[in-house]
């Protein structure tokens, strides 16, 4: 079981894997539908 090595009061995440998923989804939905999500690099 992964256990994260810091846990801050803000932290609602298993893994860092997982929080920036939650940052890269969140900043999709802030961008212009003409901009690419390909050429992000999370």
């Amino acid at each position: 079981l992964y256990q994260p090595k810091h846990r801050g009061p803000s932290t609602n995440f298993d893994s860092d894997l997982e929080r920036r998923a939650f940052i890269y989804q969140r900043w999709l939905k802030e961008q212009p539908p003409k901009q690419e999500p390909k050429k992000v690099i999370v």
